[in-house]
């Protein structure tokens, strides 16, 4: 989000973005804002590394989350990553898990791509499109309560 010019202008913008290490804390304390959009580094997403780096920062954000039933029925957590550093042909995992999925998770095998999210949170929290590839992609249905 850094990338983008107008929240690189606006102080408040840039306030609210914190280091990846604060998603620990916020998961020992149950203390998530209302909205996080965590983004971990290029290495640690797997994009210039590799799987079993991926597979490690999932493992490490997601099990004490998943160990905590306060944090997932307070929560959703929207969580993507890279699993091939080929951009030619990537390759992404993703989990949509917590109080706003039925029954807490559910398995879809539909291909789909980072514009599938994006698409989804715009829909979801009303923000429109870029008038980019998120705006031919369809939102992510059938899984919110």
């Amino acid at each position: 989000f850094l990338s983008v010019s107008q929240i690189q202008s606006d102080r408040q913008l840039c306030s609210k973005v914190v280091n990846f290490r604060f998603l620990e804390e916020d998961t020992k304390y149950n203390s998530f804002p209302d909205v996080s959009i965590v983004i971990p580094s290029q290495r640690s997403s797997g994009a210039t590394s590799n799987t079993a780096t991926a597979s490690g920062t999932v493992q490490r954000v997601i099990e004490p989350i998943l160990s905590n039933p306060e944090i997932l029925s307070e929560t959703t957590i929207i969580l993507t990553t890279t699993t091939n550093p080929d951009v030619k042909s990537p390759e992404l995992f993703s989990m949509i898990i917590g109080n706003g999925v039925k029954d807490f998770a559910m398995t879809n095998n539909t291909e789909v791509n980072h514009y599938h999210f994006l698409r989804t949170l715009e829909e979801g929290f009303r923000m429109g499109h870029l008038n980019q590839n998120d705006a031919k992609s369809e939102p992510l249905t059938g899984f919110w309560k």
